[in-house]
């Protein structure tokens, strides 16, 4: 009898075991799908994107310069100022750095400064020192005004010996440039969009865990939206700045550390931009739209909270925030194959160009005419960058919309002045753009809008 109660007591230890791997094997399984669930239903509804319309005849569109600026990746607006500083590279068609793809030998990118006031002006070449090498492939730029007449321009260096962040100094009046450091950290290991917080901070995004590392596992990434993009907040100490040989990387004898923390996560991380006015700081994800975060003492700039995400309707490129309308507008991939043969053949048509903007709650829109409201809730409706999305979800307008065939593959773009003129830049085209206006929507609130731009 009692090698028989062994048994039973053996085989009841067994089936507790199974049945607590069973409970354990359903949490995860669960916990899996339910990740995956809130990732697809919170991606980009790309594929039930509508195709931009062309340009309206009408325009009054003029492109500026194309052939001295080339595949043209970001811009950023000096505040309170009409400059603007453009980031480009002539070979973007022939390395990818998510890939670690580099020719052995590809012309050098290049950073000018350019005022939107007399756009006929030829753009002025800040970025000419030897000190950046030949190995200077830049991406995203952002700009501060450090003393009266001159602005700091930090720009993200995607070289192929290793990921850099460059400091530029610049005298806005004739445009001379200094290069003034270069910033290098093991955290900071694919640096994408930049956005400054003041003359020795900024925000910095990494866009994949696998860029640079392992292109099997980059692909997985990408297509499954994994959380691998990162955002960092980078403080260099001022002094740093003053001695213009050394890369900031590790603490000098006497000096300050350089501070790098993690501030969020997100899949596909790429262009920033920082709104001062309401301490937000607006992070895109490719792969699923735009994310905000609200800083609750602007004295601890690495200390954010989460504060809202929009859903866009296209792959979201970079940010462009309008310190003038102080509104957010944000530019996209609307169609990945006609983006990517355009990246491989430059012979090949332009892909649509799309840039939106970001539009308050139609509930925080203050006093307004319930008629007015239930007009533009229709406006919202039946604009094409809507259409595709929930009804909640509907905060688009659409400020520049183009089949390609006149100005394609818009990778940043937004208003630069209190006319209303709109400025964009093509990463697969020549020269920059200029709009004398938005595209017109027809009973669009105006005045109330800009009067609730406080909330986005």
């Amino acid at each position: 009898m009692p090698p028989a109660t062994a048994r039973s007591g053996s085989r009841s230890g067994s089936a507790l075991n199974l049945g607590n791997n069973k409970v354990r094997l359903i949490v995860v399984a669960s916990t899996i799908v339910a990740f995956l669930y809130r990732s697809l239903t919170q991606r980009s509804p790309l594929l039930f994107l509508s195709t931009p319309p062309a340009l309206p005849s009408t325009h009054g569109c003029t492109i500026h310069h194309p052939t001295i600026l080339k595949n043209c990746e970001d811009i950023s607006q000096l505040p309170g100022t009409p400059y603007t500083f453009l980031s480009c590279d002539p070979a973007r068609r022939e390395w990818s750095h998510a890939f670690g793809s580099y020719p052995s030998k590809a012309p050098v990118g290049e950073v000018y400064l350019w005022n939107h006031l007399t756009p006929e002006t030829e753009p002025i070449l800040i970025s000419g020192h030897t000190s950046l090498g030949g190995d200077f492939h830049p991406l995203g730029l952002s700009s501060v005004n450090v003393t009266d007449g001159v602005a700091r321009v930090f720009v993200t260096n995607q070289a192929k010996a290793r990921a850099t962040i460059e400091v530029l100094d610049v005298l806005l009046a004739t445009g001379e440039s200094k290069h003034v450091k270069t910033i290098s950290n093991g955290s900071i290991h694919s640096p994408n969009g930049i956005a400054a917080y003041n003359a020795t901070s900024f925000y910095v995004s990494n866009d994949m865990f696998m860029a640079r590392r392992w292109s099997t596992a980059l692909l997985l990434e990408a297509i499954f939206a994994i959380p691998g993009g990162t955002v960092m907040f980078v403080s260099v100490p001022a002094e740093a700045f003053a001695a213009l040989d050394a890369v900031v990387e590790k603490k000098r004898e006497g000096a300050s550390e350089m501070s790098v923390s993690t501030i969020a996560r997100l899949s596909l991380a790429n262009g920033l931009a920082y709104n001062p006015h309401d301490s937000r700081l607006y992070v895109v994800s490719s792969t699923h739209g735009v994310y905000t975060y609200s800083l609750p003492d602007p004295n601890l700039p690495s200390s954010v909270h989460p504060h809202s995400f929009h859903r866009t309707p296209f792959a979201a490129d970079n940010l462009f925030y309008s310190h003038t309308q102080r509104t957010l507008y944000i530019s996209g991939v609307s169609s990945l194959s006609a983006t990517a043969t355009s990246m491989v053949s430059p012979a090949a048509p332009h892909g649509p160009s799309w840039t939106v903007e970001l539009l308050p709650e139609l509930q925080r829109m203050g006093q307004v005419d319930e008629g007015v409201l239930k007009r533009e809730k229709a406006f919202r409706a039946v604009d094409l960058a809507n259409r595709p999305l929930r009804e909640q979800e509907r905060r688009w307008r659409s400020v520049f919309m183009d089949d390609g065939g006149f100005y394609g593959g818009v990778s940043n773009g937004g208003v630069v002045d209190e006319t209303g003129k709109f400025v964009a830049v093509s990463v697969v085209g020549e020269g920059v753009l200029t709009c004398p206006s938005v595209l017109e929507r027809r009973g669009a609130l105006v005045k109330e809008e800009v009067a609730e731009k406080d909330e986005l």
